[in-house]
């Protein structure tokens, strides 16, 4: 009798495991996703982005055509975007939601869809943008060259981030170093793509009003838009 109520007095204190994103496998499948990627775009596309990333640089004019861009190369920007989205969304996930989802029913996999949803939305208004006002104040051939240069450093950062979400994911790094690395790549693409602008649109008569432009509306405006919806998305 007495060991009758001993037992059924005992409680089991319900201990709550820290969600990991390494243990979900469709996070590891995303990210088996974005290596073959990046083995791929650099084993194939390689000597391309580096002359792509030369002529970048240069102050110069590129000449007036793009026919040299083999379809290689567009594949394999279009593929390095697609993999910054998925990066992007990863890092999210691991800096936002992990505390979140350890106390809450909420699905990773559902908010892992909205940050891609979210981070989707976002690069297609900047290009939305960026296509509007160069169509307003540009000729053709300056506007496909602006766009070119902004896709380019959106799949370079595609390339750079990989890496940082490869070791935040597996090597358990905090959040706030992974925060910290992913900001300082994302000041080394604006400072790039500020210096192409002005390589580009600072010959025209209209160039020193777009840079105006860019800096205050074409980077601010998307960025606090995104961050509003981060708020929304997290719930802060």
């Amino acid at each position: 009798m007495m060991y009758s109520s001993c037992l059924l007095s005992t409680s089991y204190q319900h201990v709550v495991q820290p969600y990991h994103l390494h243990t979900n496998d469709w996070v590891a499948i995303l990210v088996i996703l974005c290596f073959f990627v990046t083995t791929y775009v650099l084993a194939s596309g390689g000597a391309m982005l580096l002359k792509h990333g030369r002529d970048f640089l240069l102050v110069r004019q590129q000449e007036r055509s793009f026919e040299l861009q083999s379809s290689g190369y567009f594949r394999s920007r279009l593929l390095l975007i697609l993999q910054t989205v998925l990066l992007l969304s990863l890092l999210c996930l691991d800096s936002f939601s992990l505390a979140k989802l350890t106390n809450s029913f909420q699905s990773p996999l559902g908010l892992l869809g909205v940050y891609i949803v979210s981070w989707s939305l976002f690069l297609l208004f900047k290009w939305l943008l960026y296509s509007l006002v160069g169509w307003i104040f540009f000729d053709a051939y300056t506007r496909r060259q602006w766009i070119d240069s902004y896709l380019f450093i959106v799949a370079v950062f595609g390339l750079l981030c990989f890496p940082v979400v490869l070791c935040a994911i597996y090597l358990h790094i905090p959040s706030f170093p992974t925060l910290l690395c992913t900001i300082f790549i994302s000041f080394l693409c604006e400072i790039l793509l500020f210096y192409k602008s002005f390589c580009i649109f600072s010959p025209s008569s209209y160039g020193y009003f777009y840079l105006f432009v860019y800096f205050c509306t074409l980077e601010i405006i998307p960025l606090l838009l995104m961050g509003k919806g981060m708020v929304m998305i997290n719930g802060f």
